[in-house]
């Protein structure tokens, strides 16, 4: 279990996290790449600046997660969703 821990700007390639539980954790600025978002829990985890590899946000829950636009528009964009400008 490494809940609410302070984990930013790890390198997480290829980790194997099954049956870890991150909930509240700072994991800002990591890399995910070659990782199972499936395999844990990530609720309420900060993951701004961090590089999320392959995550399909249909099969991962999100609940409480902060993102930053950036990482918001590459996820929806591998969806078929195209985010426009308001302006």
């Amino acid at each position: 279990m490494l809940e609410k821990c302070e984990l930013w700007e790890n390198r997480w390639s290829g980790a194997n996290v099954l049956g870890a539980s991150f909930i509240g954790s700072d994991l800002s600025g990591g890399e995910f790449n070659q990782f199972d978002w499936r395999a844990a829990i990530f609720n309420h985890c900060n993951l701004t600046g961090a590089e999320l590899g392959e995550m399909d946000i249909r099969q991962v829950d999100l609940e409480g997660v902060q993102l930053d636009s950036q990482q918001v528009v590459g996820l929806i964009d591998r969806l078929g969703i195209i985010l426009v400008s308001d302006s």
